[in-house]
């Protein structure tokens, strides 16, 4: 996968990071060290796919890979993937019951809002 925007004090901030948002804000830091246009793959990670949270990233690996290779600006989740299962342990959603939305609400709907990545490949 395409690393290349992510650096040590990314990582090591994700590391310290206790929700969505302010992973977001990490996320922002990193795009903003990258060219535009900025493009983001898109898929199923936990559902759907190859059936497996971890063929699923491969897949996703993969693409993120080839657009990469191809000359395209491809804003890497791969650091992200460790910590969402953590960070979800930590929030609860009641309003919502069993499903947390808080990963959509505080990170991919700002992000996507934001106008920073500007294609999505699915």
């Amino acid at each position: 996968m395409s690393l290349q925007y992510w650096k040590s004090e990314h990582h090591d901030a994700l590391a310290l990071v206790s929700t969505y948002a302010e992973m977001y804000d990490v996320v922002r830091k990193v795009i903003a060290g990258m060219p535009a246009p900025r493009g983001q793959v898109c898929g199923p990670i936990s559902t759907g796919g190859a059936g497996l949270v971890e063929a699923n990233l491969v897949c996703l690996g993969e693409a993120v890979t080839r657009l990469t290779e191809m000359g395209y600006t491809i804003f890497s989740q791969e650091p992200l993937q460790k910590h969402f299962g953590r960070i979800k342990k930590l929030q609860t959603d009641t309003e919502f019951g069993q499903y947390n939305t808080a990963l959509l609400d505080d990170l991919y709907r700002p992000l996507f809002e934001s106008g920073e990545i500007h294609t999505l490949y699915f």
